[in-house]
């Protein structure tokens, strides 16, 4: 009788893998963090910007108001002035010739004058003594009196020439700086319509700008603006709003609103025509404590109220209830929830839990 031997569960221990020992998992290191050291010395601020321009409180444009040659100009380019002070000069001969004919007319009235005052009284005197008549009393009263009127005439044509000769001779009207003199040389023929010299006052600086409709109500005097001009890229100047249009243009749907600063502030810098952006702060915040929004662990659009942050304390990490204020730009500021010299991570922290390890990034 023959043997059978069965080779099937032989087989499939032979063909059987090999499965290794399960290997313990290696325990997690601590995460890379960056931090940053709270400090309540920050300014943060909430607005928005408008393209702006500068201009002088005042300025004006000096024109003769005659016609003539120019004598002089007694100004140049850049020069401060002060109200009255004269700037230019017309040729005025002809009218210091009148005038010197006309003073003359006036003090031989004013003799004429005299004299007729003194027959006057004299035959008041001979009439009251019986020693004149009623009519010739009469001629010498009409003689004073036509005396009198002469020399009223005379003086108002010394008046007319002294005022026509005044406006030979042009004065500043306001305090100020010449901006242009419109390089005029002596013997240059002026008209009314020839400008003579640009004045500003450059003690008060002015900036303009439109805000669109939907900011109207956004902005009132009283109000900051940070002046930064394309001429001065490194410095930031602060003026304060003094008026804004009480209407909206229909063209443009924008109103008109206008700042000011004393010139003295910004070092006596500012010139008329300066360009830059003008930025209107709604909210400002000074000596506040302000962290990337990037290390808010929610949508702070969602629950300003309601935030977290990370702290880093002793190696670990601590999840903290925050309420947060004023945005600008990538820096939120923290209203509650911190103290001064927490150190808040910036980086890393987002998916960190009460009590992970964290080790500092050098």
């Amino acid at each position: 009788m023959k043997k059978r031997f069965c080779l099937i569960p032989l087989l499939a221990l032979t063909l059987s893998p090999l499965r290794p020992a399960p290997i313990a998992a290696a325990p997690a290191g601590p995460a890379y963090v960056r931090i940053k050291v709270l400090r309540a010395d920050a300014t943060i601020r909430e607005g928005f910007t408008q393209n702006t321009s500068l201009e002088a409180l005042q300025r004006v444009v000096l024109y003769p108001r005659v016609t003539g040659r120019l004598e002089r100009l007694t100004v140049a380019k850049g020069a401060v002035v002060k109200k009255g002070q004269q700037i230019a000069v017309l040729a005025h001969a002809e009218q210091d010739a009148q005038i010197a004919a006309a003073r003359a007319a006036v003090a031989r009235t004013r003799a004429e004058w005299a004299n007729a005052q003194i027959e006057l009284q004299r035959y008041q005197r001979l009439k009251k003594e019986g020693f004149s008549t009623q009519q010739l009393l009469d001629s010498k009263d009409t003689a004073y009196r036509s005396a009198r009127a002469q020399y009223d005439a005379a003086r108002s044509d010394l008046d007319r020439l002294t005022v026509t000769r005044d406006e030979y001779i042009i004065t500043a009207s306001i305090d100020g700086t010449v901006l242009n003199d419109y390089a005029l040389a002596p013997g240059a023929m002026l008209s009314p319509n020839t400008p003579v010299a640009e004045l500003a006052d450059l003690s008060v600086i002015k900036a303009t700008f439109r805000v669109p409709e939907k900011r109207f109500y956004s902005v009132h005097p009283g109000m900051s603006v940070l002046l930064s001009l394309d001429a001065l890229p490194r410095e930031e100047f602060r003026a304060q709003i003094v008026a804004v249009d009480d209407y909206i243009d229909p063209q443009s749907r924008t109103a008109s609103v206008e700042a000011q600063l004393e010139n003295a502030a910004a070092g006596d810098k500012l010139r008329p025509g300066m360009f830059g952006r003008a930025f209107v702060v709604e909210r400002e915040a000074v000596g506040a404590f302000v962290v990337p929004t990037s290390a808010l662990r929610l949508d702070r659009t969602a629950d300003p109220e309601n935030n977290e942050l990370v702290l880093h304390e002793h190696g670990t990490a601590k999840v903290v209830k925050v309420k947060t204020g004023i945005s600008q730009g990538v820096d939120v500021q923290i209203l509650a929830g911190l103290k001064d010299g927490d150190e808040v991570i910036v980086f890393g922290g987002n998916a960190l839990k009460d009590g992970d390890p964290v080790r500092l990034m050098q």
